[in-house]
């Protein structure tokens, strides 16, 4: 999986669990600066009380195989 397939995940994914208050994008990709190096910067935004539900969240989600798919090499690049 590609960077920007990733995020296409996360921005379908993260709404739907309804723990986020807001997901930002940040770093290269959120500033349309992105190269074949640049890793995925996400920053959520939740009451400390959701904190926990959205560690195990995030765990759950990228063990369920979108973490397994991304390419380890950066975007695109060969390793």
């Amino acid at each position: 999986m590609q960077a920007d397939d990733f995020i296409g995940e996360v921005r379908t994914a993260a709404p739907s669990s309804g723990l986020f208050d807001a997901l930002f994008l940040g770093g290269s990709f959120g500033k349309g600066q992105a190269d074949q190096w640049s890793d995925v910067d996400l920053l959520g935004l939740a009451p400390a009380e959701r904190h926990a539900a959205i560690e195990a969240w995030w765990r759950d989600w990228l063990e369920g195989g979108s973490l397994s798919s991304i390419s380890r090499c950066g975007s695109g690049a060969a390793c």
